[in-house]
């Protein structure tokens, strides 16, 4: 129950969104768990011992409500509203690129035909998600460098294109033989890409 105790004034302090609540865990754990262990030991059964201190709840959120808010804490919360936002709506539009991409597939192969061709369209929407993965990854890890994230996206970019061109090539040229040297060339690329951006 202590542990549990715990949890819940950590999620306390958190809530309260500022850098001044979060010191203040240390200090209210102790004293909850002061006042947990003495109705402990005036012979309180865990359960209600967890319950009699929690009904100070209240007036904890309202004391951590209170602490003054800088402007670090003004714009972490600011930065976590925007990336609720965002991931949201990338989630959405995600969603939205797949059921495209369906239609898509299907309109275009029953109207124009070339169905050996036409299932490429998911690798493209594929790269369409390693795209948004990397504006979500961006926005989310704090601290991690631009050329980090473009580095993985990239990367994977490279090679789902290689896989559409060398599909492509193939199926339209008819060079099989031929065209399974573009991967080699993808690896010299990758090697480039890797040197440019740092390892």
């Amino acid at each position: 129950m202590k542990r549990e105790l715990n949890k819940k004034i950590r999620k306390l302090c958190e809530s309260a969104g500022t850098a001044a609540a979060a010191e203040k865990y240390d200090e209210l754990a102790q004293q909850m768990s002061e006042e947990y262990d003495a109705r402990i030991r005036a012979g309180m059964s865990e359960l209600d011992a967890y319950r009699a201190v929690l009904r100070d709840v209240d007036k904890i959120q309202e004391l951590l409500n209170s602490l003054p808010e800088t402007d670090e804490d003004r714009e972490r919360n600011s930065r976590q509203l925007s990336y609720k936002w965002l991931s949201k709506n990338l989630g959405r539009i995600s969603g939205c690129m797949w059921i495209a991409s369906v239609i898509v597939y299907f309109l275009f192969s029953f109207t124009f035909g070339g169905w050996e061709v036409s299932w490429l369209i998911f690798l493209w929407t594929v790269i369409g998600q390693i795209v948004l993965g990397m504006v979500k990854k961006y926005n989310r890890v704090r601290g991690i460098s631009l050329k980090k994230v473009m580095k993985g996206g990239l990367s994977g970019i490279l090679w789902i294109g290689t896989t559409i061109l060398y599909f492509l090539f193939s199926i339209v040229v008819g060079y099989w033989h031929l065209t399974w040297l573009i991967f080699p060339f993808a690896s010299i690329l990758q090697i480039m890409l890797n040197a440019l951006l740092g390892d």
